[in-house]
């Protein structure tokens, strides 16, 4: 790992936003997916016999990571989360 410039004179406003574990505070322009995770949860959590699994699919560069992370960071904590990085 890189080690990362913290002084005045950094490109960067806020270094820590390179991490891979980063997670930001906002989703922009992500809510109506946001939304339709919450409701999946909600309908596994009603209907526990009918769970459901989530697939998040697109291109490289669409926020799929994004999406996820923000997700599991502001919703219930136990719960499992797994990532699969799949490359072409």
């Amino acid at each position: 790992m890189v080690a990362l410039p913290t002084s005045r004179g950094s490109v960067f406003k806020d270094p820590r936003t390179l991490c891979p574990d980063y997670v930001p505070p906002k989703a922009p322009f992500r809510e109506h997916e946001l939304e339709k995770l919450r409701a999946v949860q909600m309908d596994s959590r009603d209907k526990p016999a009918e769970y459901r699994r989530v697939f998040i699919t697109g291109r490289y560069g669409t926020g799929k990571t994004l999406l996820t992370k923000f997700y599991a960071a502001t919703t219930r904590q136990d719960q499992q989360t797994l990532y699969v990085n799949c490359i072409d």
